[in-house]
């Protein structure tokens, strides 16, 4: 039985930026340390300081809820990308059916400009009904149920974000790097995507994303439980995802194969 498993943390939401927009939240996982509100009060010296004091314990950090553009909100500088940083941020908020944080406002971005992030569903309820509030859910590929073992996967990327609790996907490249890995040999790769439901619930339709968001191809799915085969051969570095559709409007959107050329 998984049971329940906490990882501690915290969230960032005080930083304004240099015309006194507030910037969207970022969640720090994996911490027992509280950096000073004083130390963070710009976006730079929030990720100077989780990089000093949280990142050596194994944490990760989540841009959060990027809806929250459409209140104003400042989106991490536009996602200027800063390689250290990119040790750090392994995860945002990018939720598919019937919901306002779409991949397209930060997920994709992040991704065109070089971040190595995975999609994650989140409840933010902030009520104390944490798992209870909705069925999605943010999944990880583990070897074995352990807080370490989460915080592994929450940084190399075997991340899925679901609607539905018992929806699971993943991608992986041919047959051995998995989701949030890059490769780097020459010729064509084949994609691998699986997709299962535990409650049985029928899936219906496969997307293969590429850069820039584009939809590179859609296929009819069957059935709970299935997987396909798609062979790419790109001639710039790239990264592919795939999401994986219901019958009953659900979704779930694995992290991303990147390919460098």
């Amino acid at each position: 039985s998984w049971g329940r498993r906490l990882l501690s943390g915290f969230e960032w939401n005080h930083g304004k930026n240099a015309t006194g927009d507030t910037y969207n939240h970022i969640n720090v996982i994996g911490t027992t340390t509280l950096p000073t509100v004083a130390n963070t009060d710009t976006l730079a010296s929030f990720y100077a300081q989780a990089l000093l004091l949280c990142y050596p314990q194994g944490a990760v950090a989540q841009w959060n809820h990027p809806s929250f553009v459409n209140l104003g909100f400042d989106q991490w500088d536009g996602f200027v990308y800063d390689a250290e940083v990119d040790k750090l941020v392994t995860l945002v908020t990018a939720q598919g059916t019937g919901s306002a944080d779409s991949p397209s406002l930060a997920y994709v971005p992040a991704l065109d400009l070089g971040w190595h992030v995975s999609p994650t569903s989140n409840q933010d309820n902030h009520q104390g009904q944490w798992g209870d509030k909705t069925s999605r859910r943010a999944g990880l590929w583990l070897d074995t149920v352990s807080p370490a073992e989460a915080l592994l996967a929450l940084r190399e990327g075997r991340v899925f974000s679901s609607s539905d609790s018992n929806a699971a996907v993943r991608l992986l490249a041919n047959g051995t790097h998995w989701m949030g890995s890059t490769v780097t040999d020459p010729g064509q790769v084949v994609l691998r995507i699986e997709w299962s439901d535990s409650g049985n619930e029928a899936f219906t339709a496969l997307d293969l994303f590429g850069n820039g968001g584009t939809l590179l191809q859609t296929q009819a799915i069957s059935g709970a439980s299935g997987f396909v085969e798609i062979t790419v051969d790109p001639t710039v570095d790239s990264y592919y995802y795939a999401q994986v559709r219901q019958a009953d409007n659900g979704s779930v959107i694995s992290a991303p194969i990147y390919v460098d050329r």
